[in-house]
């Protein structure tokens, strides 16, 4: 507890001992920290009141707006035009429905056939990633010549190398964060993107999914949807 231990916490209890201050304010339980028992803060008993008594002597309380400057947040579906590009993932698409058909009647062979179920699967969703990249490359270009810069966040390795040199191609300043980078390589990615020297930030979902700041950038747009 922050407020502890020093003259803030007798401040916040009226002038008491730090320990008072803990009891009125907090629910509590002993903790052991390897050399003796102490008492830990688990929860507030009067959150309101222990906020009033912090905010007149100790504590400033500044809206969560003025500390971050983030945009409103809001979620959108765009239907994008894939025209010709989606007819790979069709064929595909056709010819595991056609698989599945023929192997339904067969309990056996199904369960055998679980895990080549799965990798027809995954392939059908890579294909379904790859069919999107030129629309969805159009999309950030036009949001980038309105200023913007742009999160695009994908499953696949081989989806967001597209998307990458997609974007390449159309001149924008491009940085990719992948399974296998290292912290600092992220970091580097992280830190150009946030002063302005990106244009886009293509991320694999799992390896930039958690732990980033890439708040320069309003829009988010997934060209692959995450695993359920």
């Amino acid at each position: 507890l922050a407020i502890t231990g020093d003259a803030n916490a007798k401040a916040a209890s009226g002038g008491a001992a730090d320990s008072v201050c803990l009891d009125r304010g907090w629910e509590t339980e002993l903790g052991w920290t390897g050399r003796a028992n102490v008492l830990v803060a688990t929860g507030g008993k009067d959150p309101e009141g222990l906020r009033a008594a912090l905010t007149s002597t100790c504590m400033v309380s500044v809206p969560r707006e003025a500390v971050l400057d983030l945009p409103a947040r809001a979620t959108a579906v765009r239907s994008l035009v894939l025209n010709g590009d989606a007819a790979n993932y069709r064929r595909m698409e056709k010819n595991f429905l056609s698989w599945v058909r023929e192997t339904k009647g067969d309990a056996a062979l199904a369960r055998a056939a679980k895990a080549e179920a799965i990798t027809k699967l995954m392939a059908l969703w890579e294909a379904d990633g790859l069919a999107k990249v030129k629309a969805a490359t159009e999309y950030t270009t036009a949001l980038t010549s309105q200023g913007e810069q742009v999160v695009l966040m994908a499953h696949h390795k081989s989806v967001v190398l597209a998307m990458y040199e997609a974007l390449l191609n159309e001149g924008l300043k491009v940085g990719a964060i992948i399974g296998g980078m290292s912290s600092e390589a992220k970091a580097e990615v992280v830190d150009a993107f946030q002063a302005g020297n990106l244009d886009v930030v293509i991320g694999n979902i799992e390896a930039a999914g958690t732990g980033l700041t890439l708040t320069a950038a309003a829009p988010l747009a997934f060209v692959q949807l995450p695993r359920a």
